[in-house]
């Protein structure tokens, strides 16, 4: 089991799992609802599998189409300051993790932190 936050991070054991995933490995992965972290650690693991050759845009449409709850859905309209704080942390996020996975494929060879810490990522080359 991995535990999540609704304030997202990558935890290293949740790499670890995807790398020694067989190819057509299952992953059962559910929150208290299943419209939050849910979506998000879907897509996450969809993304690890298919960031290289598939587009972000599809990617969450494809979510979007499992589970239409409000995890992934960037344009809903949220009047809650709070609710769309969290919202634009979430597209923060898995944008940030499309492009990791994208270079990364099952998380490797790199980690999210040294991908993170890397000056060439997306984050630190932000205006």
């Amino acid at each position: 089991m991995i535990a999540g936050r609704d304030h997202f991070d990558c935890r290293p054991l949740h790499l670890a799992m995807e790398r020694a995933l067989p190819e057509h490995g299952r992953v059962h992965i559910h929150c208290g609802v299943g419209q939050g972290r849910t979506g998000i650690f879907i897509a996450m693991h969809d993304m690890l599998k298919n960031a290289h050759h598939v587009s972000f845009h599809d990617l969450i449409e494809r979510q979007l189409a499992f589970n239409p709850g409000r995890a992934l859905d960037f344009n809903k309209d949220v009047t809650h300051e709070g609710r769309a704080n969290l919202r634009n942390d979430r597209l923060e996020f898995i944008s940030l993790f499309y492009e990791y996975a994208k270079q990364n494929p099952k998380g490797a060879p790199r980690s999210w932190s040294e991908w993170l810490a890397d000056p060439n990522t997306p984050l630190n080359n932000a205006d």
